[in-house]
């Protein structure tokens, strides 16, 4: 099982990693697991990129998105994500 450091670490290369993303625009957080990024990217096409970049790490226990749009609107998903999250792992 990894430590959720590891997590934050191996998440934030990825991120840096995946050309659609602007990885210093988001912030990663990891508690038990579960990933939360936060930031303000510049197209909803970012965002699921940055979801995916998460998706592609083992060991995620589940994500949180609070990620906002350049325009500063948090997607209409985004307060599901925060109560669905620990009932899906």
């Amino acid at each position: 099982m990894k430590s959720d450091h590891q997590l934050r670490q191996e998440v934030m290369d990825e991120l840096a990693w995946d050309p659609a993303v602007d990885d210093k625009r988001i912030g990663v957080e990891v508690s038990e697991g579960i990933v939360t990024l936060a930031g303000h990217l510049s197209s909803y096409a970012e965002k699921y990129a940055a979801q995916r970049a998460v998706e592609r790490i083992g060991g995620v226990r589940g994500k949180l998105r609070s990620q906002t749009t350049h325009q500063g609107f948090p997607a209409p998903w985004d307060c599901y994500a925060f109560a669905h999250a620990a009932s899906e792992f």
